[in-house]
């Protein structure tokens, strides 16, 4: 995004837990860093890039939830967020997908949810 790379990284010995890092292209710097929302395995995260801003999406797979979570690009720091719950289904049935505009995600086998791409808000839910 402009001079900033994202991107997912995790230890070599603990690869399923990835912490989000934002990189200055002219300098390699780290500018910075958003800490891994994976706590055990099953738990999924997913890095996804809206026209104006990162989303962290995390998924719990015991309770069938999943974060999405908006990251101010210039500081790191999380602008908004929402908790959907998977179902029907799990959280092994969440797919997202990113327009210029809009971010939805399938979440759980018949269940659409939009959000607002810069705060990750809830804006609408199919089925109502």
């Amino acid at each position: 995004m402009g001079s900033t790379i994202l991107a997912q990284t995790a230890l070599e010995d603990d690869s399923d837990k990835p912490s989000t890092v934002a990189i200055d292209l002219t300098t390699g710097q780290q500018r910075w860093l958003v800490a891994t929302r994976v706590v055990k395995s099953g738990d999924s995260q997913e890095l996804v890039v809206t026209s104006g801003n990162p989303v962290i999406v995390s998924c719990n797979s015991d309770a069938d939830t999943c974060l999405f979570e908006a990251v101010d690009l210039q500081a790191g720091t999380i602008k908004g967020s929402s908790h959907v719950q998977a179902e029907p289904g799990s959280t092994d049935e969440v797919h997202v997908t990113v327009t210029p505009t809009s971010l939805e995600a399938v979440v759980g086998w018949d269940h659409v949810v939009g959000f607002d791409p810069t705060t990750a808000a809830v804006q609408w839910r199919w089925p109502s």
